[in-house]
């Protein structure tokens, strides 16, 4: 894992691996990225998933497709991610002159995947790579499915030459995310009209009640995102936490963030700001589940004022944030959760992501 201050650094050049769950971007890809979605049991559990996952993504694909075109028909979060990839490289060049550093991107489910990555890593010889989880809070469905993936790469590709890995595995409450969060909402707010009074809406992914239930923080680490930043804004406004973006049958985390919204029609709130927490690009989560479906929920609930933040993409003080807790694993002053390697107490699996994390020690 990371080093501590007294140990020495490798010698070699240094990694920064970006490893997010990715989208199509392409609209030729839609049907492959849902196939590889549903074939894997962390992310949707299913009975006989080889079966039915196949066969449910088919019937999502030309509805997914729809929604796609209507954000310019394909996923951006692969260009959105380079320009952070870019970004980033560039400000550690500025902080680290004198380092060999390197940011490169692997997706989950699209291309560049892991494997992709592994070999360009190996082409630079490097002798440190620092994974950067690009899921601020974890889940198994995304983070530990995420690193198992790759853990399972390693194996069947191993290495050479010997490489130290690392990992920024949560990272909800970093201050620097937290200022990059509260400045984007002082500065829309000070741009605003002062009445009528906002109410602020965080809203993340939705997670399986079932996956909670067997013992994982994800619904806390989403919920303490909030209160630092309420914290930083003094309680100065109401605000509430919801969920979005579940599918299925089955029972999700509530409040769901569209019934909130025509909740909050039916009682009066003219003014809400939504604050997405959990997301480091844009995407259709953001795009069409917020900007299109939501806004129009909000009009036909009867709210006057409704605005989304975006999310943080390559702004320049959230990639200043990534540049800060990049730099402090490498130096050692910070290091990965506790929680790391934690199998859930209600964990299901015959094999746990977290039996895949040793590349790690």
């Amino acid at each position: 894992m990371s080093l501590s201050p007294h140990q020495q650094a490798p010698s070699g050049p240094t990694a920064v691996l970006l490893l997010g769950m990715g989208g199509p971007a392409e609209a030729t890809e839609i049907g492959p990225y849902l196939q590889r979605l549903f074939a894997d049991p962390h992310l949707i559990e299913l009975p006989f998933q080889p079966l039915l996952g196949p066969l449910i993504a088919r019937t999502r694909r030309d509805r997914l497709r729809q929604r796609y075109a209507e954000i310019g028909g394909a996923s951006p979060i692969a260009r959105l991610t380079a320009r952070q990839a870019q970004a980033l490289s560039a400000r550690l060049a500025a902080l680290r002159p004198e380092a060999d550093l390197h940011v490169e991107i692997a997706f989950r489910y699209a291309q560049p995947d892991v494997h992709t990555a592994l070999r360009a890593l190996k082409a630079r010889n490097v002798a440190r790579v620092l994974v950067f989880l690009q899921y601020p809070h974890w889940a198994c469905a995304t983070s530990a499915s995420a690193l198992a993936q790759l853990g399972a790469a390693l194996r069947a590709e191993p290495w050479s030459q010997p490489c130290e890995w690392g990992v920024i595995d949560r990272w909800g409450c970093d201050p620097g995310y937290i200022s990059f969060l509260v400045q984007a909402l002082r500065d829309h707010l000070s741009q605003s009209p002062p009445t009528p009074a906002p109410l602020l809406l965080f809203t993340a992914h939705a997670l399986p009640m079932r996956q909670v239930a067997r013992g994982q923080n994800y619904a806390q680490e989403v919920a303490a995102t909030v209160h630092e930043v309420m914290k930083a804004l003094g309680f100065a406004f109401p605000y509430l936490l919801s969920y979005q973006s579940a599918i299925g049958p089955v029972a999700w985390l509530q409040p769901s963030t569209v019934d909130v919204i025509d909740g909050l029609g039916r009682h009066g709130q003219q003014r809400v700001v939504v604050v997405p927490v959990g997301f480091t690009t844009d995407h259709l989560e953001t795009l069409y589940d917020l900007d299109i479906v939501l806004a129009q929920r909000a009009q036909r609930a009867g709210l006057t004022h409704f605005h989304r933040l975006p999310a943080p993409n390559d702004a320049p003080a959230f990639i200043d944030a990534m540049a800060a807790m990049v730099l402090a694993h490498l130096d050692g002053s910070a290091l990965p959760s506790m929680n790391l390697t934690l199998r859930c107490p209600g964990c299901q699996h015959e094999r746990c992501p977290a039996d895949d994390f040793g590349f790690l020690s």
